[in-house]
C-alpha cells in the first residue's frame, strides 16, 4: 500500500471515530434529557401528593378524635374540610401513572374508612361514641401504612432514576475519554507516516549521491605533442 494511500485511509478513520464520538454525545444527551423529564414528572408529583395525603390523614384521625371526645360540631366540620382535601389529593395521586395499582388499593381502603366516618357524623352530637370508634381507628392505622409504604416506593424510585442518570454521565465520560486518547494515538501515526514519507525519500537521495563515484576528468593535449 502506497504511504499516501495509508495516510488518506488514516484520516478517514481518524473522522469516523469523531463522527461517531458526536453521534454517540448527543444520544447520550437525548437519554439524559429523558431521564430527567422522568425525575421532574411523575414521580416527584406522586411523592408530593402523598406527603399531603399523609398530612390530610393525620388531621382527620386528630380532628375526628377531638369531635367525638368533646361532642364538638366545630371540629366535625375540620374532619369534613380535611375528608375534601384528602379526596383532592387522591384524586390526584390517580393521575399518576407510576402508582396505578398501589392507589387502588389506598382508594379501596379509604371508602371504607369515609363510609364508616360519615356515618357517625350524620348523627347529632349527643349521639357520637365518646372515643374514635375501633374500625375507623384501625382502619387509619392501616391507610398511614399504606401511604408510607407508598412513599418509600417512590423514593425508591426517584433514587433509581437518579442512578440511572449517574450511570449515564459516566459511561459517557469513559467513552469520551477512550475515543479522545484513540483519536490522539491515530493522529500521532498518521504524523508520523508524514514525516517519514517525506524524509525516506530525501534519505534515499542523499545516500544514492554519496554513493555515487565522482565523475572522470580526461586531459587536454595538443594535437601536435607526443608522448614522452
Amino acid at each position: 500500500m502506497r504511504i499516501s494511500t495509508k495516510i488518506v485511509t488514516g484520516y478517514a478513520v481518524l473522522i469516523g471515530i469523531m463522527a461517531a464520538l458526536v453521534v454517540y454525545q448527543a444520544v447520550s444527551a437525548r437519554r439524559m434529557q429523558s431521564v430527567v423529564a422522568n425525575l421532574s414528572s411523575a414521580d416527584f408529583r406522586a411523592g408530593r401528593v402523598l406527603l399531603g395525603l399523609m398530612s390530610d390523614r393525620d388531621l382527620i384521625e386528630e380532628y375526628a378524635r377531638k369531635a367525638f371526645a368533646l361532642k364538638d360540631a366545630d371540629y366535625a366540620g375540620r374532619v369534613e374540610t380535611s375528608i375534601r382535601s384528602f379526596e383532592r389529593q387522591l384524586s390526584a395521586l390517580q393521575d399518576t401513572h407510576s402508582v396505578d395499582a398501589e392507589a387502588g388499593q389506598v382508594v379501596a381502603l379509604w371508602r371504607e374508612i369515609e363510609r364508616d366516618l360519615r356515618a357517625y357524623l350524620r348523627r347529632p352530637p349527643d349521639d357520637w361514641p365518646a372515643a374514635l370508634p375501633g374500625t375507623i381507628e384501625a382502619g387509619l392505622a392501616q391507610l398511614g401504612a399504606r401511604l408510607q409504604k407508598l412513599h418509600q416506593a417512590t423514593l425508591a424510585a426517584i433514587d433509581s432514576e437518579v442512578e440511572l442518570s449517574r450511570r449515564t454521565g459516566l459511561h459517557a465520560e469513559l467513552v469520551s475519554l477512550a475515543t479522545a486518547t484513540l483519536a490522539l494515538v491515530l493522529s500521532l501515526v498518521i504524523s508520523f507516516l508524514i514525516v517519514r514519507s517525506i524524509t525516506r525519500p530525501l534519505r534515499k537521495a542523499n545516500s544514492s549521491a554519496a554513493s555515487r563515484p565522482p565523475p572522470r576528468t580526461s586531459s587536454l593535449r595538443s594535437p601536435g605533442t607526443s608522448t614522452p
